[in-house]
This record gives C-alpha cells, structure tokens and sequence, in this order.
C-alpha cells in the first residue's frame, strides 16, 4: 500500500510571526483551528493537493496526556529546549489499510484517530484521515 503526502507542519513557539513572515512571503492562511484534546493550535496555507501547518501549543496538559504524548509534540513544541525537530512530514494512505504505525488510537471504519476525537469528526477536514508523522530529531544548534 502506498502512502502520499498530505502534509507539512512546523512549530512555532512565535506563531504571529512566523505567519507573518510566511505572508510576506507569498502565502495565504485560510483556516485556523484550536486541536480541544490534543493541546495545539494552528493556521494552515493551502496548495492544490498539500497544506503547511503552522502547529503552537495551546494547552500545556493535553499535550502533555497519556493519549498525546506518545507522538512527541510536547517536545516538538518546546524544540529550542529539548533538541526534538520543530518539522514533521504527514502522510495518508492511498487506501483504506495504514501500512505504518500512526497516532495510538482506534483504527475504525477505515479511519485512524486518537481516542479522544469523535469518530464522526475529520481530522484536518479531510475524510482521509490516516497520518503517519515522521519522528526526528535535530542535528544544529538553534
């Protein structure tokens, strides 16, 4: 099975910012969304078959949960503290099966979802909601 980009996030811990200068750039942000369970918050640049995420910590304690925390981005959020990498790439499957391990959580009615979301909500309004996040970590100093 394969898996094609969905998208990119980076995290920002100065999010006016970084949206600022990613405007004077040339992009356009269309949709900004509190993630209630997940302790993020972001804005999103559209393309025809991609987004970029500009991902900020919102909520301290769901970032922090038992259900969050396996994915990482406690640290990712705080990357200048901890050396985790501010950047994530996210994939969907082509089809209804995820060849890879993504964010624990039930896998149900061919949709991957943390255990804390309504089955009946799409994660990123999409309903291909499968994400695979790649961990790392970086090499440089901030």
């Amino acid at each position: 099975m394969a898996l094609t980009f969905d998208h990119v996030f980076i995290c920002s811990d100065n999010p006016q910012a970084a949206e600022r200068a990613l405007t004077n750039f040339g992009l356009q942000f269309s949709r900004r969304r509190i993630h209630c369970g997940q302790g993020t918050a972001n804005a999103c640049a559209f393309f025809d078959n991609a987004y970029l995420e500009l991902l900020w910590r919102h909520d301290d304690d769901e970032l922090q949960s038992e259900v969050v925390g396996p994915v990482g981005l406690w640290q990712r959020v705080r990357w200048r503290e901890t050396g985790a990498s501010p950047f994530g790439i996210a994939f969907r499957p082509e089809g209804n099966e995820v060849p890879v391990e993504t964010w624990p959580g039930p896998i149900s009615s061919g949709r991957s979802k943390p255990s804390y979301r309504d089955a009946t909500v799409p994660m990123a309004g999409t309903s291909r909601v499968h994400f695979a996040h790649v961990a790392g970590t970086r090499d440089i100093a901030a």
